[in-house]
């Protein structure tokens, strides 16, 4: 049931990408690849692979460009996730960014956040 809502939200998000005329781009930074959109010079982290377990810290910037804002269902179901830190660039956190991620501890976030969505870490049982 969880990878069948995992797909079908990652459809939804493209379909709405394409209608507007954004398109995803995928950067690799440690090891993890990351899905994200620029939108006026600003990076905006989408999606990591649900796979991607232990401690990971965002990257302040992906193709060259500053990350603020960290998506909608971002990290959707990433079980494996224990810790997050996000760096000073972000400063905006979609809705139920971190949801379900049942491993998730600790997320480190910094005084630059001034928006967080809601269900930030809704379903996070860590």
């Amino acid at each position: 049931m969880k990878r069948f809502l995992l797909v079908f939200i990652v459809t939804v998000t493209a379909m709405v990408m394409m209608t507007v005329g954004v398109l995803a781009d995928t950067a690799t930074v440690n090891g993890i690849t990351w899905t994200y959109t620029v939108s006026g010079g600003e990076a905006s982290i989408y999606a990591i692979p649900e796979t991607t377990t232990g401690a990971i810290t965002i990257p302040s910037s992906l193709g060259g460009y500053p990350v603020t804002r960290i998506g909608d269902y971002a990290f959707f179901v990433c079980d494996g996730l224990t810790s997050v830190t996000i760096p000073d660039s972000v400063t905006s956190i979609g809705d139920s960014a971190f949801y379900a991620c049942s491993g998730l501890t600790s997320v480190t976030i910094p005084d630059s956040v001034t928006s967080i969505g809601d269900g930030g870490c809704c379903v996070c049982s860590g």
